[in-house]
């Protein structure tokens, strides 16, 4: 389920950030929300995307609603494990632990096929229903 509010998210082993500069224009990117990179603009992670490149989790929320072409000095994207949601009618199990899992949206993740041009996220465990992704 995509985010509708901010996230503080919890993050093992923590990886050196990725940082970026433009955001798509007439978005407001969440904290905590999976961010992609199309063509060097940040975008929410979405499905089937030629050239996208998976970047991290918004480390705080970034909003270009104001602008048509919006720059930041810096925006910040946390990697590492962290915990997303499954996707309702196609939830990963244990049989998918270690494996690639399909992104879905900036939030969840799925057992489906994983596209030619889909993101994908190594599953490493599954409690309750957080699902702990390498990003």
């Amino acid at each position: 389920m995509a985010l509708t509010t901010e996230r503080s998210l919890e993050i093992r082993g923590e990886k050196p950030a990725i940082e970026a500069t433009t955001l798509q224009a007439a978005l407001v990117l969440l904290q905590g929300s999976l961010s992609m990179s199309v063509g060097g603009e940040v975008r929410k992670v979405t499905t089937g995307v030629a050239t996208s490149v998976l970047l991290g989790s918004a480390a705080k929320t970034y909003d270009a609603t104001i602008a048509t072409s919006w720059t930041s000095p810096q925006m910040t994207f946390r990697r590492g494990v962290m915990a997303v949601t499954g996707l309702t009618g196609a939830l990963p199990t244990q049989a998918n632990i270690g494996t690639m899992v399909r992104l879905v949206d900036e939030n969840t993740i799925s057992n489906a096929a994983i596209g030619a041009n889909d993101l994908s996220v190594k599953l490493i465990a599954i409690d309750g229903s957080d699902y702990w992704v390498e990003v």
